[in-house]
Parts: C-alpha cells; sequence; structure tokens
C-alpha cells in the first residue's frame, strides 16, 4: 500500500507542477473548482501556492503541527470563498493575507494559553545576523508585506515568495514589465521604511534573501490531507462551520484530523485515480480532434447544469434567471420559495429562488411593467402595455381573471396591493396625450368583487405603496408625496420637501415611516414620519435619480437603487441613515428591488439588462454563482484554433471562454460603453474590440489580456472590426452619426479605416456611398474587402491591392414590387471559397405603394451575389424583424440565418427553402460563427448566453480536408 501511494503521490505531483507551470491560470483553475468543486483543480492550486502559505505560517508561528494546521486552514478558506474572490489574477497575494491572518490568530489563542511565555522581553535592537534576530526579521516582515497595498504585495508575494521570474509574474499580474519593476521597487523601499520603524535596520540584499526565504516545501502527505480534508468539509458538514466563521477553529480540533487520517489510506487510491484522470494524460491523443462534448468529458469538466436545445454541446453563461428581454420587475413571494420577473418581451418568469431555475412562464401581449403577489402566494397580478391588469395562479399558470384598462391608448404602469390583499391600487398613463403636464389616473379596485371603488387624478403616478394597515396610499410623482385615505377617497396632508419630482415610495414594515426619492434634479432619499408628516432624515449621495427604495423586511435597513445611469444600489442603516454598502454591477437604471422574506437576499431588476441579479444584503455581493454576461451578447469570435471564443457584451466587457467546458478564462475591461464587436488575429496573439461612445479601438494580448494599443478614430461607435485572414490589417467601421453639416443635417463617418496590426499605423480610407459603416467582412483569400451599413443597401467590394474598389452589389428594392425602397444593410458574409456573398437587408415600403395584405412595416431581404460577376444568385424576402446575422455553413451550400425570436435558420442554397428552424435561446440571435474546423457553431443572443452546436447535427457536412 505504500508503495502505491508513494507511486501515486509522486504520478500526481508531477502532473501538476507541469500542468500548472504550462497550461492553467490561477483564474481558470479557480473557474474550474468553482464550476464543479473539482479536486484536480484545487490540488493544482495547492501545488502552485502551497510552499509560499506554508513559508508564511512556519515564520509567524515557529511551531511545525500549528504551521501545517494554518495551512490547512489557509486552503479551506479559498475553497469556501472560491466565488466571491474579486481579483483572481492575485491569487497569491490573497492567499498571502488569509494565511497571514490565521497564523496571527493561531499564535494569540497560543499566547492566550501559554502566558507565561507572551511575557518574555524581547531586545530592543536585535542583531539580524543571528537567528533570534533572523526569525524576528522574517516575522516582522510576514506581518508588513500583509500589510503593503495590493499592487505592491501582488508583486512580491509572485517574484520573492513563489520564486517566479519577472516575466513570469508581469503575465501572470497582467502588468507590463516595466511596471512590475517599478513596484518591486516600491515595495522594498516601503518595507525598509516600515522595519526601520520596528528598530530593524536591513540591506537590500539580506531583505530579498529573507523574502525568498519564506517559501518552503510542502511534504505530499500534507498535500493529500488538505485536498481530502476540504472534501470532507463538504460532506460531512465542516463546511456548515466555515460558513459560519469558524474555519480556524474547527480546523484546529483534534476530530477532523482524526476524521481525515481514518479517510486518507481507504480513499486514497479513488481519489488519486480520479484526480489523475481530470489531468492531463500522455496518450498522445490530440485534443484538436475532439469534437467539444467529448473534450469537456475528457478534460473533467463540469457538464451543463441546464438542458441544451437539441443539437447544441455547449453553454456559456447560464440561462439561470435569464429572463430574456429587458427585466422591468422583480418580486419574491410570499414564502421567499419564487422569484417572479417581467420584461419588455411580454413574458412574466417564475423561478425557483433557491437555484434559479425557470419554473413557469405566463405570456402577455406587451411590455409587463409591474407585478404583486397575494398574500397567500397562490396568485401573481401582472400589469402590461395594452393587456390590462391580469391575474395569475401560480400553481398552474391559469388565468383567473383580467381587468382591462378603460381606455385603448392608456397603460397600467404601476400597481400596489394591500396587506390583506383585499384592496389593488393601479396607475394608470395615457400614452395618447404628449403634454407634460398631463394627468394620470390611479384607480383602486376590490380585488374580491373585480368593481372599481373609485378614482382620482395624479400628476405622474410613477409609484405607490399602501400603508401596512392598507388605511393609506403613497402616490409619487410631482413635486411632493400625496397621501390618500383609502377608506373615504379623500387626499391626506402631502410630503412636501423634494425640491423637484419625486419617483419611488415605500412604507416602512410598521407603518410608522415613509421613504420617497427624488428625480435627477433632486437625488435624495427623505425619511417621513408617517403621523405627522415631518421630515425625519435626508439621505444624500446618489449621482443620478432614484428608481426604487424599499425596506428590508424588519425595517432596520433602507435599500435604494439609482433610477438612471448611475446603476449602483445602496443600503443604508434607517436609524442612523448611515450608508452600510452598496451593490455594484448593474449598467443601467435599477428600476425594482425585493427583498426576500428572511432579508437576507435582494433581488434587482435593470432596465437595459436581461438577467434578474440577486445580492446578499450582509455583503452586498452579488450571490449568484453563475459566469455569465449581464447584457446582450452582440459579438463573438473564435479563436484560430478553435479552443477559445471571444465574446463582447452590453456590459462593456469582453470574455474569454473554453470552448471545451465552459470555463471564463479572462475578463477585459476598459470600453465605455456596450461591445459591439470583436475580432481574432489569424495567429491568435491579438484580440481587436470595438464598442459604443468609443472613439477608439483597442487591441489586446490574447494569452494574458492585457490591452496592448489603442487605434484612434473621428467619430464614436466603432460597430465593426475585423483581422484579414493573414492577421496583417485590422479593418473597422463607424456607426453613429454626430457631425453637422450646415442647415443642421448629419454626417455620418461613412469611411471603412484599414490598419497594420502589428504597428497601428493606418494606411487607408475607404469611402461608402453614404451612410454610416455597420458591416466588414475579409474575403478568405484577403485580397477583397465588403463593407456595408445600415443607411444604404449597397454592398461595396474593394480589391486591396492599388486598383481600389471594386464593384458595388445593389440589387432591386424587392422582388416583384420596385417600387420600395430598402433601409440598409445590416449584415455581411463570405461564403468559404469567396465565390460568394451573404447581405442582410432591413426594406421598408413606400407608404403609397405598401401591398395589400403584406402588413405594415418593414421586412428582411437576404440576398446572395456572385463576388466575381456582381450577379444576384439568390433572393429571400422574410418577414418583418425576423432574421438579424448570416453565416455560411462549412461547405458553403447552407445559408445560417439568426433569428430575432432566438432561432437559427437554415436555407439551403440550391432550392431557396428553409430546411432547418432550430430554436435555443431566449432572445434574438445577435452573431453567428463558424469554428475554424467547421463542426461547430457559436450563436450569440440577445439572452446573455451563447450556444456552441455540433455542425453534424444540422446535416451539415464539413470540409474534410488535411488538419
Amino acid at each position: 500500500m505504500t508503495a502505491t501511494l508513494t507511486h501515486l503521490l509522486r504520478r500526481l505531483r508531477g502532473l501538476a507542477e507541469a500542468r500548472a507551470g504550462r497550461d492553467l491560470s490561477d483564474v481558470e483553475l479557480l473557474g474550474h473548482f468553482r464550476a464543479c468543486g473539482a479536486e484536480a483543480a484545487f490540488t493544482l492550486l495547492l501545488q502552485r501556492h502551497g510552499p509560499m502559505v506554508l513559508g508564511v505560517c512556519r515564520r509567524l508561528l515557529h511551531h511545525e503541527q500549528d504551521a501545517e494546521d494554518a495551512f490547512q486552514a489557509t486552503f479551506l478558506t479559498l475553497a469556501r470563498k472560491a466565488v466571491s474572490i474579486r481579483r483572481q489574477g492575485s491569487l497569491a497575494a490573497w492567499l498571502y493575507g488569509v494565511a497571514r491572518r490565521i497564523a496571527l490568530r493561531a499564535r494569540d489563542r497560543a499566547a492566550a494559553r501559554h502566558a507565561r511565555e507572551s511575557s518574555c522581553p524581547q531586545a530592543s535592537a536585535p542583531d539580524p545576523s543571528d537567528e533570534a534576530g533572523r526569525r524576528e526579521l522574517q516575522t516582522v516582515l510576514a506581518q508588513e508585506v500583509g500589510r503593503l497595498p495590493e499592487k505592491y504585495r501582488a508583486a512580491v508575494v509572485l517574484c520573492y515568495l513563489e520564486g517566479k521570474t519577472h516575466d513570469e509574474a508581469a503575465r501572470a499580474l497582467g502588468w507590463p514589465k516595466s511596471t512590475l519593476t517599478s513596484r518591486l521597487a516600491g515595495a522594498r523601499d516601503l518595507l525598509r521604511r516600515r522595519l526601520e520603524r520596528h528598530g530593524l535596520a536591513v540591506s537590500t540584499g539580506l531583505l530579498s534573501a529573507v523574502l525568498a526565504g519564506e517559501a518552503a516545501a510542502v511534504p505530499a502527505r500534507l498535500v493529500l490531507s488538505t485536498v481530502r480534508a476540504t472534501a470532507l468539509a463538504s460532506a460531512c458538514g465542516v463546511r456548515g462551520a466555515l460558513l459560519a466563521g469558524a474555519a480556524v477553529p474547527a480546523l484546529f480540533t483534534a476530530r477532523l484530523k482524526a476524521l481525515a487520517a481514518l479517510i486518507l489510506l481507504a480513499a486514497v487510491g479513488v481519489v488519486a485515480s480520479a484526480t489523475l484522470a481530470s489531468l492531463p494524460g500522455d496518450s498522445g491523443v490530440g485534443q484538436d480532434a475532439q469534437p467539444p462534448a467529448q473534450e469537456a468529458k475528457r478534460a473533467g469538466l463540469p457538464p451543463p447544469n441546464d438542458p441544451l436545445p437539441p443539437g447544441a454541446v455547449l453553454r456559456l453563461g447560464s440561462d439561470r434567471f435569464t429572463h430574456g428581454g429587458n427585466v422591468s420587475c422583480a418580486a419574491f413571494s410570499p414564502d421567499g420559495r419564487l422569484l417572479a420577473s417581467g420584461g419588455h418581451d411580454g413574458a412574466v418568469r417564475l423561478w425557483e429562488a433557491a437555484t434559479g431555475k425557470e419554473v413557469r412562464r405566463l405570456q402577455r401581449k406587451g411590455w409587463v411593467r409591474t407585478l404583486v403577489w397575494s398574500p397567500d402566494g397562490k396568485v401573481l397580478i401582472s400589469a402590461s402595455d395594452g393587456d390590462g391588469i391580469r391575474f395569475w395562479e401560480t400553481a398552474t399558470g391559469k388565468v383567473l381573471r383580467d381587468l382591462p384598462e378603460r381606455k385603448a391608448h392608456n397603460s397600467v404602469i404601476v400597481l400596489a396591493l394591500t396587506a390583506d390583499g383585499k384592496t389593488l391600487a393601479a396607475g394608470e398613463t395615457d400614452f395618447s396625450s404628449g403634454a407634460p403636464d398631463r394627468q394620470d389616473t390611479v384607480r383602486l379596485w376590490d380585488v374580491a368583487g373585480g368593481r372599481e371603488l373609485y378614482q382620482f387624478s395624479a400628476e405622474r403616478a410613477y409609484r405607490l405603496a399602501f400603508s401596512p394597515d392598507g388605511k393609506a396610499l403613497a402616490v409619487t410623482g410631482g413635486k411632493a408625496v400625496r397621501l390618500w385615505d383609502v377608506g373615504t377617497g379623500k387626499e391626506r396632508r402631502p410630503l412636501e420637501g423634494h425640491r423637484e419630482g419625486t419617483y419611488a415610495v415605500a412604507f416602512s414594515p410598521d407603518g410608522k415611516l415613509i421613504a420617497s426619492s427624488g428625480s435627477v434634479l433632486d437625488r435624495t432619499v427623505r425619511l417621513w414620519d408617517a403621523a405627522t408628516g415631518r421630515e425625519v432624515r435626508c439621505l444624500e449621495g446618489h449621482e443620478a435619480s432614484i428608481g426604487s427604495v424599499l425596506f428590508s423586511p424588519d425595517g432596520k435597513v433602507l435599500a435604494t437603487g439609482d433610477g438612471d445611469w448611475g446603476a449602483t444600489i445602496r443600503l443604508w442603516d434607517v436609524a442612523s441613515g448611515k450608508e452600510l454598502r452598496r451593490c455594484t454591477g448593474h449598467h443601467g437604471p435599477v428600476c425594482q428591488l425585493s427583498f426576500s422574506p428572511d432579508g437576507k437576499t435582494l433581488a434587482s431588476a435593470g432596465c437595459w439588462e436581461r438577467v434578474v441579479r440577486l445580492w446578499d444584503a450582509g455583503t452586498g455581493r452579488e450571490s449568484s454563482p453563475f459566469a455569465r454576461h449581464q447584457g446582450e451578447v452582440a459579438a463573438v469570435a473564435f479563436s484560430p484554433d478553435g479552443k477559445a471564443l471571444l465574446t463582447g457584451c452590453a456590459d462593456g466587457a469582453l470574455r474569454l471562454w473554453d470552448t471545451a467546458g465552459g470555463v471564463e478564462r479572462l475578463r477585459l475591461s476598459g470600453h465605455k460603453g456596450r461591445v459591439a464587436t470583436v475580432a481574432f488575429s489569424s495567429n491568435g496573439r491579438l484580440l481587436a474590440s470595438g464598442a459604443h461612445q468609443d472613439r477608439e479601438v483597442r487591441l489586446w494580448d490574447a494569452a494574458s489580456g492585457r490591452s496592448v494599443r489603442t487605434l484612434a478614430v473621428d467619430r464614436p461607435d466603432v460597430s465593426c472590426v475585423a483581422f484579414s485572414p493573414d492577421g496583417k490589417l485590422l479593418a473597422a467601421g463607424n456607426g453613429v452619426e454626430d457631425m453637422l453639416l450646415p442647415g443642421g443635417a448629419a454626417m455620418p463617418d461613412c469611411t471603412v479605416r484599414l490598419w497594420e496590426a502589428a504597428s497601428g499605423k493606418q494606411v487607408r480610407r475607404l469611402p461608402l456611398t453614404k451612410g454610416r459603416v455597420g458591416a466588414v467582412a475579409f474575403s478568405p483569400d484577403g485580397r477583397i474587402l465588403a463593407a456595408a451599413g445600415p443607411d444604404d443597401s449597397a454592398v461595396h467590394l474593394w480589391d486591396l491591392t492599388p486598383r481600389g474598389e471594386l464593384r458595388i452589389l445593389r440589387g432591386p428594392a424587392d422582388p416583384g414590387d420596385p417600387s420600395g425602397r430598402s433601409e440598409g444593410v445590416v449584415a455581411v458574409a463570405f461564403s468559404p471559397d469567396g465565390k460568394t456573398l451573404a447581405a442582410v437587408s432591413r426594406y421598408r415600403w413606400a407608404s403609397n405603394v405598401r401591398p395589400t395584405g403584406r402588413g405594415d412595416g418593414d421586412v428582411r431581404m437576404v440576398r446572395i451575389w456572385e463576388v466575381a460577376t456582381g450577379a444576384t444568385r439568390l433572393s429571400l424576402r422574410l418577414p418583418r424583424n425576423s432574421v438579424r446575422c448570416a453565416a455560411f455553413t462549412a461547405d458553403g451550400r447552407t445559408l445560417l440565418l439568426g433569428g430575432e425570436d432566438g432561432s437559427l435558420q437554415l436555407w439551403h442554397l440550391s432550392t431557396g427553402k428553409l430546411s432547418r428552424h432550430a430554436g435555443g435561446h431566449r432572445d434574438g440571435i445577435s452573431a453567428i460563427v463558424r469554428s475554424p474546423d467547421g463542426r461547430t457553431l457559436a450563436t450569440a443572443s440577445r439572452d446573455t448566453t451563447v450556444l456552441l452546436w455540433d455542425a453534424a447535427a444540422f446535416s451539415i457536412t464539413p470540409e474534410r480536408g488535411p488538419r
């Protein structure tokens, strides 16, 4: 048994060190461990950072057994907090800080047990050259390194404590080497000054030597026992103690050690075998030959948590709490088991609050603006534009009753229900009147009988709130908060004090306080005494209008959310008015907040986001464990080897995903607005991206995520970028009109810019005849560039030799009806052989020639041209708002179209017939790309996810040439 154990440990250690040194970053390993609790990923992290952690514990504790206990406690803390670590690229610095704090607490407990030892006198100025002085220097230095600013601590830990070279540390941190060098120098200077205050004067050489001495070899038995202790904590309930903050006391008990020892020999064979199986072996099997599903299984990565649509092999991101359309409202059920959301897509979705799994979808006709639950949770009431008020039975989804608006052009924008569920208030807005002084209507209904009790006019009835006893109704919209007596329908004394309009309002659970928020010109939250109307307190700090206010169930905390672009939720102590914490991450207005019944979780709906967010009310951190985009995924690109996928999102972030298992490798930030376009260079080393509101194209290093260069453009909104097939050129176009000609007409930037990718030098500008540039694409051989925009139906082709523009492709407005007019091209795509070009156009009928029976509005035109001759090969007229993007299959015989309804459409070019209509996304598909080998398709959607599809599932035959 001993020989087998030794062999397995040697094999495990060798493979772990090889993998850690070559392939996976800390961010990737943490992603694997968070996703599935993989012991292999955790072991790799322990192998990588264990020597540094053990060295810190030994220097501070000077007792081997206590040091090993602190070592295990540090990595148990890592296992517990893996989801919440924010700066994962600086994991070594984070582990150093945790190890230092645990070791100091352990030392304090030991000192309390040995009071006599703790009273020993200390030398006033020890000689650092003797052993006692060196030990004291190590102890003080360990504490001072832990107190360094993070930018210094991260550099010191990697270079001195983990022995990395400057190049390796710079790559791991994503810094330029010069930045790392300067921060190391700054850290040494700061440490020297701090040591001098302790009476310890040391040279630079001695300081470096002592720092390097922190690392220590970790015994194999300690590695394995720590891995097993982590698994034991999850399986045997110790994790519950950890979550309660008892990490060190639980670990420092003999019970845990005994349990770990008992299971060690019995489980080592299984553990080591499973761990070895999940690590890369030396079988020589090429990864390129594995399709995504097999690759995920071989690497030991977690399978998708949710069912995938037929033909899909992987989902990047999660559809848990993903509404689909923009979310306008969210509310917990009274028992906290369900969470309801409503949005612009007309859907009401019910979710399991604990898991985010969708339970039921209830469909409305228009924008769902507000939701309220009955007190018993059996009925959900919703209001939507043009569809009135509807009562749903939550257990079955059955419609119980409708309360329609009184006028066709009226919309119910807000609801409120009394605590006993007997009276419903609804605020209606007449959108047919554009007058700024229009009056909204508030109606009160008897829920049981479905009859209207009475109504009154209100200036902009933005929010309604009943008092807990149901006797008063608060209405906001004007400068004052208006209070109405529910029983008599008479107005009480208003609450006056806001400088401009009021927006949100809420009663405290005991009914003694009223909270109200101001508009964009006020930006305050005011607390009022409900009995007297006297202002109790004014809360200031928001930088935008405040769109939502809500008391916690115990009334001790007030949550407020920005109603504009501040995108911040703040939690306040009601008694003192002190801000407790903030929840940050929304990239648009916060429409509605909802506390869970126990007050521990806060749900928020962002007006321009597709997901419902959950926050830990105690820490302010987002509690959803899913790696995901927080908005529409607008752009996607495969790496040249097909192993990674780059995505760009409306939240302003770029993410690099592992296509084998869906783990997020890198997250890149720096754009001001929503990312509209991304591209991979042909050698896989550079990434390019453009975003709305930005006047630059950004280039990134694909390995580290570091920003390499920015390429300036004249106007904002970089709408499209593309690398040439050889990677030497980068093309980009703008999509916003922001320059005015005399007379006020807008002048768009109707040129495509070409840069040398290596140097950033602009080499050419290619003009369109008119309008913005919305799409660019290189032919597969790199000789031709196609460009088009949303203001013109023409597609421009340029020969990138000195000949200049090759031709303009322009088809008739619509087959059979040339009287209409085309509004512009939204997407272009070359076939794999470069002989044909597809373009998706938006087409609008001329008002005087609209054919009878074809309906109002626009349609989509899809045209296929022969590139060599400019002849139209095929034209498809599709329903309005039906498709948005296009791509060819690997054999060029089928055209893929991304539907606005989330479907993937396959059209055979030989017949012009739709062969398959596969659903999968909850919202429209914004981009389609094909992997370099043609075996995988990726579709990006407004529903915040990306789906990877097996091309063979669609009867698509990829090219089978040499690999």
